[in-house]
Protein backbone atom coordinates (compact mmCIF):
# COMPACT_ATOMS: atom_id res chain seq x y z
CA UNK A 1 0.00 0.00 0.00
CA UNK A 2 3.52 2.45 0.77
CA UNK A 3 4.66 1.40 -2.76
CA UNK A 4 1.20 2.19 -4.39
CA UNK A 5 0.48 5.85 -2.35
CA UNK A 6 3.96 7.29 -3.26
CA UNK A 7 3.78 5.77 -7.17
CA UNK A 8 0.03 7.70 -7.34
CA UNK A 9 1.93 10.99 -5.79
CA UNK A 10 4.79 10.84 -8.20
CA UNK A 11 2.33 10.32 -11.03
CA UNK A 12 0.26 12.94 -9.99
CA UNK A 13 3.35 15.60 -9.28
CA UNK A 14 5.17 14.78 -12.58
CA UNK A 15 3.40 17.11 -14.86
CA UNK A 16 3.80 20.03 -12.92
CA UNK A 17 7.23 19.00 -12.30
CA UNK A 18 7.89 19.07 -16.19
CA UNK A 19 6.48 22.06 -16.74
CA UNK A 20 8.38 24.18 -14.24
CA UNK A 21 11.41 26.02 -14.14
CA UNK A 22 14.42 24.22 -13.01
CA UNK A 23 17.01 25.47 -11.05
CA UNK A 24 20.53 24.39 -9.69
CA UNK A 25 22.19 25.18 -6.89
CA UNK A 26 25.69 25.11 -5.25
CA UNK A 27 26.42 26.63 -1.57
CA UNK A 28 29.03 26.88 0.78
CA UNK A 29 27.12 26.42 4.29
CA UNK A 30 27.77 27.19 8.42
CA UNK A 31 25.58 26.07 10.21
CA UNK A 32 25.51 26.23 14.29
CA UNK A 33 24.06 23.42 16.55
CA UNK A 34 23.47 23.33 19.61
CA UNK A 35 22.57 21.59 22.44
CA UNK A 36 23.49 18.64 20.23
CA UNK A 37 24.45 15.50 22.72
CA UNK A 38 28.16 14.65 23.10
CA UNK A 39 28.05 11.50 25.29
CA UNK A 40 27.00 10.53 28.79
CA UNK A 41 28.17 10.88 32.11
CA UNK A 42 27.45 8.52 35.28
CA UNK A 43 27.83 9.22 39.14
CA UNK A 44 28.25 6.02 40.77
CA UNK A 45 26.79 8.02 44.22
CA UNK A 46 23.82 9.31 42.98
CA UNK A 47 23.30 6.08 40.28
CA UNK A 48 22.22 8.76 37.87
CA UNK A 49 22.67 9.49 34.50
CA UNK A 50 23.20 12.89 32.90
CA UNK A 51 23.46 13.79 28.85
CA UNK A 52 26.40 16.00 28.07
CA UNK A 53 26.09 18.66 25.93
CA UNK A 54 28.30 20.16 23.17
CA UNK A 55 27.52 23.05 19.90
CA UNK A 56 29.61 22.45 16.95
CA UNK A 57 29.55 25.01 13.73
CA UNK A 58 31.59 22.51 11.32
CA UNK A 59 31.70 24.29 7.40
CA UNK A 60 29.81 22.60 4.78
CA UNK A 61 29.13 21.91 1.37
CA UNK A 62 25.74 21.95 0.01
CA UNK A 63 23.42 22.23 -3.08
CA UNK A 64 20.18 21.74 -4.08
CA UNK A 65 17.51 21.86 -6.46
CA UNK A 66 14.35 24.37 -6.80
CA UNK A 67 10.82 23.43 -8.92
CA UNK A 68 9.37 26.78 -9.56
CA UNK A 69 5.63 25.86 -11.15
CA UNK A 70 3.36 28.91 -10.01
CA UNK A 71 3.67 32.47 -11.56
CA UNK A 72 1.29 35.05 -10.19
CA UNK A 73 2.61 39.30 -11.01
CA UNK A 74 6.29 39.51 -8.81
CA UNK A 75 5.99 35.93 -7.12
CA UNK A 76 7.01 33.01 -7.88
CA UNK A 77 5.93 29.54 -5.94
CA UNK A 78 7.72 26.10 -6.01
CA UNK A 79 9.37 23.56 -4.05
CA UNK A 80 12.87 23.50 -2.77
CA UNK A 81 15.10 20.29 -2.08
CA UNK A 82 18.54 20.70 -0.70
CA UNK A 83 21.27 18.99 1.35
CA UNK A 84 24.89 19.28 2.56
CA UNK A 85 27.44 17.59 4.17
CA UNK A 86 31.21 17.73 5.36
CA UNK A 87 33.76 14.81 6.35
CA UNK A 88 35.44 14.81 9.57
CA UNK A 89 35.04 13.93 13.46
CA UNK A 90 32.84 17.46 14.10
CA UNK A 91 30.79 17.42 11.06
CA UNK A 92 26.93 17.08 9.72
CA UNK A 93 24.84 15.87 7.22
CA UNK A 94 21.13 17.61 6.57
CA UNK A 95 18.75 16.92 3.85
CA UNK A 96 15.57 19.32 3.53
CA UNK A 97 12.55 19.93 1.49
CA UNK A 98 9.94 22.22 1.14
CA UNK A 99 7.82 25.14 -0.56
CA UNK A 100 9.66 28.55 -1.38
CA UNK A 101 8.38 31.67 -2.09
CA UNK A 102 10.61 34.46 -4.43
CA UNK A 103 10.09 37.85 -5.34
CA UNK A 104 10.85 39.49 -8.93
CA UNK A 105 12.15 42.81 -8.22
CA UNK A 106 12.77 44.14 -12.01
CA UNK A 107 13.66 47.52 -10.76
CA UNK A 108 16.23 46.61 -8.20
CA UNK A 109 17.33 43.24 -9.49
CA UNK A 110 17.42 41.15 -6.37
CA UNK A 111 15.54 37.86 -6.43
CA UNK A 112 14.49 38.03 -2.43
CA UNK A 113 12.87 34.37 -0.93
CA UNK A 114 11.71 32.11 1.93
CA UNK A 115 11.36 28.34 2.06
CA UNK A 116 9.90 26.62 5.13
CA UNK A 117 11.37 23.18 5.43
CA UNK A 118 11.63 19.94 7.46
CA UNK A 119 13.87 16.46 6.93
CA UNK A 120 16.56 14.82 8.15
CA UNK A 121 19.59 16.29 10.13
CA UNK A 122 23.15 13.57 11.45
CA UNK A 123 25.63 15.46 13.59
CA UNK A 124 29.10 14.36 14.71
CA UNK A 125 31.26 15.06 17.82
CA UNK A 126 34.41 14.32 18.76
CA UNK A 127 32.75 12.90 22.36
CA UNK A 128 34.12 13.84 25.88
CA UNK A 129 36.62 12.52 28.00
CA UNK A 130 36.81 10.41 31.39
CA UNK A 131 36.67 12.60 34.29
CA UNK A 132 36.09 11.88 38.37
CA UNK A 133 33.96 14.63 40.60
CA UNK A 134 35.23 16.04 43.18
CA UNK A 135 33.18 13.73 46.01
CA UNK A 136 35.65 11.13 45.02
CA UNK A 137 32.87 9.16 42.34
CA UNK A 138 34.23 8.41 38.62
CA UNK A 139 32.27 10.02 36.06
CA UNK A 140 31.83 7.66 32.94
CA UNK A 141 31.77 9.45 29.74
CA UNK A 142 32.00 8.50 25.87
CA UNK A 143 34.98 9.40 24.43
CA UNK A 144 34.24 8.01 21.20
CA UNK A 145 32.97 9.83 17.68
CA UNK A 146 29.14 10.62 18.49
CA UNK A 147 26.64 9.96 16.10
CA UNK A 148 23.13 11.34 16.48
CA UNK A 149 20.21 11.78 13.69
CA UNK A 150 17.14 14.23 13.68
CA UNK A 151 13.95 15.07 12.55
CA UNK A 152 14.56 19.05 11.72
CA UNK A 153 12.67 21.93 10.46
CA UNK A 154 14.46 25.16 9.26
CA UNK A 155 13.37 28.44 8.08
CA UNK A 156 15.18 30.06 5.41
CA UNK A 157 15.33 33.67 3.95
CA UNK A 158 18.06 34.79 1.31
CA UNK A 159 18.45 37.09 -1.52
CA UNK A 160 20.15 35.87 -4.94
CA UNK A 161 21.24 38.69 -7.19
CA UNK A 162 21.59 37.94 -10.76
CA UNK A 163 24.94 38.34 -12.45
CA UNK A 164 24.53 36.53 -16.07
CA UNK A 165 21.34 35.92 -17.99
CA UNK A 166 20.87 32.55 -16.26
CA UNK A 167 23.38 32.64 -13.47
CA UNK A 168 22.46 34.23 -9.94
CA UNK A 169 25.01 35.11 -6.87
CA UNK A 170 23.44 34.11 -3.78
CA UNK A 171 24.49 36.85 -1.89
CA UNK A 172 23.23 35.46 1.58
CA UNK A 173 20.89 33.10 3.33
CA UNK A 174 19.81 32.96 6.81
CA UNK A 175 18.22 29.82 8.31
CA UNK A 176 17.11 28.96 11.35
CA UNK A 177 14.77 25.85 12.87
CA UNK A 178 14.81 22.95 15.40
CA UNK A 179 14.91 19.44 15.56
CA UNK A 180 14.68 16.19 18.38
CA UNK A 181 16.56 13.22 18.25
CA UNK A 182 15.71 10.27 16.32
CA UNK A 183 18.76 7.89 16.77
CA UNK A 184 22.15 8.26 18.79
CA UNK A 185 24.45 5.97 19.74
CA UNK A 186 25.09 7.19 22.97
CA UNK A 187 23.09 6.83 25.93
CA UNK A 188 20.14 9.58 26.00
CA UNK A 189 18.18 10.66 29.10
CA UNK A 190 15.60 12.59 27.31
CA UNK A 191 15.14 11.04 23.43
CA UNK A 192 13.52 13.92 22.38
CA UNK A 193 15.80 16.36 23.23
CA UNK A 194 16.05 19.43 21.13
CA UNK A 195 18.72 21.11 19.77
CA UNK A 196 18.75 24.31 17.98
CA UNK A 197 19.92 25.16 14.23
CA UNK A 198 21.58 28.24 12.74
CA UNK A 199 23.06 28.77 9.10
CA UNK A 200 24.51 31.31 7.36
CA UNK A 201 25.00 30.23 3.19
CA UNK A 202 26.75 31.71 0.14
CA UNK A 203 26.35 30.34 -3.15
CA UNK A 204 25.89 30.02 -7.03
CA UNK A 205 22.19 29.17 -8.56
CA UNK A 206 22.21 28.09 -12.39
CA UNK A 207 18.55 28.56 -13.93
CA UNK A 208 17.52 26.01 -16.69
Amino acid sequence: MRRLILFVLAISLFPALAHAQLSVYFTSINTHFSNVQNGQSYNPTTSTYTNLITTSWPPEFGGGVTFTWIKGGPLNLGLDVRGSTTHGTTGADTVMAGPRLSLRTPIVHIKPYIAAEAGYVDTRTAGSTVTSNGGGSTVATNAATITNQYAAWEIFGGVDVPIFSHIDFRAVEIGGGRSFTVSSNAFTVNSSQQITLFSIDTGIVVHF
